[in-house]
């Protein structure tokens, strides 16, 4: 609108229109457009975060994405995925892209129990400081194959399981710990893909998670031990940074905003169960909905507040005990300070109070 033509308008309609009324609008625009020509926010921070596994726990950091958390809270986030570049495709469809270039990853969304094993046996991954965790459950089951009834049954037989410091060995081993046997002389840990080594009769019984009880309940297998029952606490999927990592450039406020982001994510993980299992369905690709839904029902081990497992840790290192592990401390391992200060702020009740004050949708 040119400005005598702004004028003609503001002499018929003095009551609606005024020049003061123009110039707000003329600088409004005028703004704008600085804005505009100026490009991305220049408070905007980025991030590399490598997420190598599609569990149902890593599920939050890509609902983040999906549902915009991140540029919300300042984030450019870059998601390095699975290394099978057409799966990836099948599975990341709401922006969430591989990563090809060579830049160096911030963050890594994994087991964390892994990684401290591993750094204690010389196998250093520079990724072992927890910032915050999505799984401290241990939360595995025991398939026995046709004939075993009880687990006092597994004495002297093979027990399957993936490698001892993964969180299902972890499971391998409080189990022998608890039943009073000796590794190698009571019962044998047999390296085991899975179910298909029990079907195949390679092994006795294995130790596996949703994969595997839903495999057996359609085959007929005896479950011989849900490990929830235990009641115990493992350091399984995390905010995995390096040591020191946190404590460079703008690393702290970056991690902050990635937290504020998944406090949101695991707000609507459990407060809005539809997206949750959309999420769910494609990035475990799968069109199944009813086994979805019951995947989503297992999966209430998933805290409210994800802080470290800082329990977790210590369960890890005496299970692991070793020389080399009683180098470090626990505190070695977690990094609590961002996830607390987020929740004495009021920041993490808040989220759950906006999300309660709307109706909750059915899955």
């Amino acid at each position: 609108m040119r400005w005598n033509q702004s004028r003609d308008v503001a002499q018929r309609f003095p009551a609606l229109i005024s020049w003061r009324t123009i110039g707000f609008f003329a600088a409004a625009g005028l703004l704008a457009a600085s804005l505009t020509s100026c490009g991305p926010r220049p408070d905007v921070l980025t991030l590399v975060v490598e997420v190598p596994a599609a569990s149902i726990s890593k599920l939050p950091f890509v609902i983040a994405k999906e549902q915009g958390l991140y540029a919300k809270h300042g984030l450019d986030v870059d998601l390095r995925l699975p290394a099978d570049e057409s799966a990836a495709k099948k599975l990341w469809l709401r922006g969430v892209r591989k990563l090809t270039g060579t830049q160096a990853v911030d963050v890594r969304i994994d087991g964390h129990g892994p990684a401290i094993v591993l750094l204690s046996r010389g196998q250093l991954s520079p990724w072992h400081v927890s910032l915050a965790s999505t799984d401290c459950s241990v939360r595995y089951y025991v398939i026995a194959r046709h004939g075993i009834d009880r687990l006092e049954d597994l004495s002297g037989r093979r027990l399957g399981v993936g490698v001892d410091y993964s969180t299902a060995g972890f499971a391998a081993l409080r189990l022998v710990q608890r039943m009073g046997w000796v590794r190698d002389k009571d019962i044998t840990l047999v390296p085991s893909a899975g179910f298909a080594e029990l079907k195949a009769g390679t092994v006795d019984a294995t130790v596996g998670g949703d994969e595997a009880i839903e495999s057996a309940e359609k085959a007929g297998y005896k479950v011989l031990l849900d490990t929830r029952e235990w009641g115990e606490e493992l350091t399984g999927n995390s905010v995995l940074v390096a040591p020191g990592w946190l404590d460079e450039g703008t690393h702290r406020e970056a991690a902050r905003r990635f937290l504020r982001s998944v406090v949101e994510a695991v707000a609507l993980f459990h407060e809005r169960p539809e997206i949750a299992i959309d999420a769910m369905e494609r990035w475990q690709r799968t069109t199944d909905h009813t086994l979805v839904k019951k995947r989503y029902a297992r999966s209430d081990y998933v805290p409210r507040k994800p802080y470290p497992c800082s329990r977790g840790v210590r369960a890890t290192m005496n299970l692991y005990d070793s020389a080399a592990m009683r180098k470090h401390t626990p505190e070695d391992f977690y990094d609590d300070s961002l996830m607390r200060e987020l929740d004495q702020s009021g920041f993490i009740d808040d989220v759950y109070s906006r999300l309660s004050a709307s109706s909750k949708p059915t899955p």
